[in-house]
Formats: C-alpha cells, sequence, structure tokens
C-alpha cells in the first residue's frame, strides 16, 4: 500500500466534484473497491488510484468537465476564466484542505474545483472569475 491514509466517500466527491450519490453508484457497479470500516466505506490510495485509472471513470469525469466548460463558457455577464493545471502533488490531502476554505468564497459566477490525483501526479481544473482563480492558484503554489 502506498500509505496508510484511508478516504471516505465525501474525500473522493470532492477530489472529483462529483457527488456522494455518483461516488456510491461505483461503488454498486464495482468500477470502485474499498472497505467497510465501522459500516463506513473507506478507500485506500490503490483503490483511489485504480478507480482513477478505470476507463469508465476517465470517460465520466471527461464528459462531465466539457459540459462543464460548455456551461461556463455559454454564461453571460460573467467574466472569468477557466484553467488546467498539472502538478506533481505529494500529499493530495494537504491541497484539499488548503482549497477547502475557497468553498466559501461566494460571488456572482460559477466556481468548481476538480483534483484528480493519479499517484502524486496531479491534474487540478479550476472554473471561476479571476480573484477566485488567483485565490485557488497561490493554495496551489503553496502545496509541493
Amino acid at each position: 500500500m502506498l500509505e496508510d491514509k484511508l478516504y471516505t466517500i465525501k474525500e473522493i466527491a470532492k477530489m472529483t466534484n462529483l457527488t456522494d450519490r455518483t461516488i456510491r453508484n461505483y461503488l454498486v457497479n464495482d468500477s470502485l473497491k474499498g472497505i467497510k470500516v465501522g459500516g463506513q466505506w473507506r478507500f485506500s490510495k490503490d483503490d483511489i488510484k485504480k478507480f482513477f485509472n478505470d476507463s469508465k471513470f476517465e470517460h465520466d469525469i471527461k464528459n462531465k468537465l466539457e459540459k462543464d466548460m460548455i456551461d461556463f463558457y455559454h454564461q453571460t455577464g460573467v467574466t472569468g476564466a477557466c484553467i488546467v493545471i498539472k502538478k506533481v502533488v505529494k500529499d493530495v490531502k494537504e491541497l484539499m484542505n488548503g482549497l477547502h476554505p475557497l468553498k466559501e468564497y461566494k460571488e456572482k459566477g460559477n466556481r468548481t474545483v476538480t483534483v484528480i490525483d493519479n499517484d502524486g501526479n496531479t491534474t487540478i481544473t479550476i472554473f471561476g472569475n479571476f480573484d477566485y482563480i488567483a485565490k485557488v492558484l497561490e493554495v496551489v503554489q503553496g502545496i509541493s
């Protein structure tokens, strides 16, 4: 096992910008494997890596990102950008914790951050106005 940390459904949902229900659906159709600990699903980094490399997941996340990009592009009255960052990240949990406070940053416009980690090679997709993107970039820049 790459590390002892076990992730929850909620943490995987945050990483992927998918809903808890969608993650549970992946469990039902055996795309995502994990273990139950005290009645709650938990996932190792290896479980998540296999899931992220699954062609169905890749297809679903690609479709969701494409839809998000199209929706963002077609918004009117909003100034902003969509940025995709590739970065080697040693501790994705640290990145997620750094991004969490930005969920509270609300202004007019669509804001989402999707983080996909493939064994440290992390892809971060950001949709939002320039202030929001600058705040996300500050967090990403500070993570090793």
